[in-house]
């Protein structure tokens, strides 16, 4: 998800996380995970994985 808001549109993942990984990009907002990643590049949180964690179930993003 990070990666996405990053602007990377190539992933190379495991057989194994690709139904998993195609379901989360699916569920996602790019425009609104890209917008909340720069926030917290302006102002890093000092738990990164838990902000994003928070905003993806905010957000209805598909976590398995």
């Amino acid at each position: 998800m990070a990666l996405i808001g990053l602007g990377i549109e190539r992933l190379s993942i495991t057989p194994a996380a690709v139904g998993p990984i195609k379901a989360m990009v699916r569920s996602l907002d790019r425009a609104a995970v890209t917008a909340f990643m720069a926030e917290l590049l302006a102002d890093p949180p000092r738990d990164m994985r838990g902000a994003l964690t928070d905003w993806a179930l905010q957000n209805g993003v598909e976590l398995t």
